[in-house]
Order: structure tokens, then sequence, then C-alpha cells
């Protein structure tokens, strides 16, 4: 396209009885530019809006995230604590007192 223009340019310079016609395809190929830049910017503002929409989406998942790890963190809290309430059970010593035999409980 640049180049078009160029050489259109490059036309009037050396032979001005063509020039309407140059400056005519030089003024179409200006619009056409302008046309495709102006495409550009709307592609590039599309492009930016679901960027914009993805970042919120990362976001909210990372949030989710860390909230399911602080839920995570609050479970194996728990489990560790009950696992040291078992283990204690488990090697805990046995009873002081001797345990009723079942005919002391039956008489």
């Amino acid at each position: 396209m640049f180049n078009l223009i160029l050489q259109e340019l490059k036309s009037i310079k050396s032979n001005q009885s063509n020039s309407d016609e140059a400056l005519k395809v030089i003024s179409s190929s200006v619009k056409a530019l302008n046309d495709r830049v102006l495409g550009q910017g709307k592609t590039m503002t599309s492009l930016n809006q679901a960027m914009n929409t993805l970042n919120g989406n990362l976001n909210t998942v990372t949030s989710d995230v860390k909230s399911q790890g602080a839920i995570i963190g609050g479970l194996n809290t728990r489990i560790a604590a009950i696992e040291k309430s078992l283990s204690e059970a488990v090697h805990c010593p046995p009873p002081t007192t001797t345990p009723l035999a079942l005919n002391d409980i039956t008489h």
C-alpha cells in the first residue's frame, strides 16, 4: 500500500498531466489504509475487553483457590488433632482399677 502511494507520488512529480488520476489513487490508498487502521483499532479494543474479562476470571479463580487453601488448611489442622487424640488413646496406660468380672456384675 505504501509502495503504491510512493509510486503515484513519483508519477505526479515526473508527469504533471496525469496528476489527477494519481491523486485519486493516492486518496483511495490513504482511505484504505485509514480503514485498516480503524479496523485494527476496533480489533485491539475487542482484544483488550477480552483480556480484561480473562483477568477478572483469573482473579476469581485465584481467590477461590486461596479460599479452598484456607479450608484445606483448617481441615488439616482438625485431622492432625484427631490423629493426635487417637494416638494418645491407643497409647494410654491401662486403668488403675481392676475391671469388674462378669460374675461380679451379675451378683
